[in-house]
């Protein structure tokens, strides 16, 4: 069966409207052994520059994350990450500190609010950019203006990834939304589906389900790349 790697949710307890408890972190954590997830990244909301969450509780608690693994023997990898959203103040803040950034790599998941201008996210990509970090824009399917033609265009001219979560696949959109996910999907702009997860029952974990949706419409090479785990916390 094959090993799925999730970039984007919302794991550790008690540091935004993800897990709140404990007892939630775990749950999410047997949630994603159960979907053969094996690499987690630990992707909780934080505003650079306005809002952070407290680092110190985070990796107190990813801690914890990390000895329920070991108790239950899941093949569970955990990385550090950060949902950013992006604002204004974005720019000051990237003049006098370093981002958080995925795990090892030089990757920053960045969001958007819903009604986000092309240009807003262009010169967001661009920021990002002129510091030597790659972006990778989070849940594009979100964002009304993704829906004409853009994804193909900052494909193009920058150095930029694109994730997608697993409802993007699993719910209707409308008809020309869906279609057009179908189409990013079977021209191979998007780089990540990942879960969002938030908990296990409102927002849970559908990885494995999704891949083998994946896998049956654009084939299993491609969902094997998007979705699958090399195990080396790579991106």
């Amino acid at each position: 069966m094959q090993k799925l790697r999730d970039i984007h949710l919302h794991i550790i307890y008690g540091v935004d409207d993800g897990a709140q408890k404990k007892e939630d972190m775990f749950a999410m954590l047997d949630q994603a052994h159960e979907n053969n997830i094996t690499t987690l990244y630990c992707t909780s909301h934080q505003t650079c520059g306005m809002d952070e969450f407290d680092r110190v509780t985070y990796f107190a608690h990813m801690k914890e994350a990390r000895e329920y693994i070991r108790a239950q023997g899941y093949e569970i990898l955990l990385f550090a990450g950060a949902e950013i959203l992006y604002t204004p103040a974005m720019a000051n803040y990237l003049a006098n500190n370093k981002p958080p950034v995925m795990g090892n790599t030089s990757y920053v998941l960045m969001e958007f609010v819903p009604d986000v201008s092309f240009d807003e996210i262009e010169g967001a990509i661009k920021l990002i950019e002129s510091y030597n970090y790659i972006p990778i824009i989070a849940h594009i399917e979100r964002y009304e203006t993704m829906f004409h033609n853009k994804v193909e265009r900052l494909k193009q001219q920058h150095n930029v990834r694109f994730q997608i979560n697993c409802n993007a696949v699993l719910k209707k959109h409308g008809f020309m939304k869906d279609r057009t996910i179908s189409k990013w999907l079977q021209q191979q702009l998007i780089d990540y589906i990942s879960s969002d997860s938030h908990d296990t029952n409102i927002r849970p974990n559908q990885m494995m389900s999704v891949f083998e949706i994946v896998s049956k419409k654009y084939g299993e090479e491609y969902a094997a790349r998007i979705m699958g785990d090399a195990g080396d916390g790579s991106l």
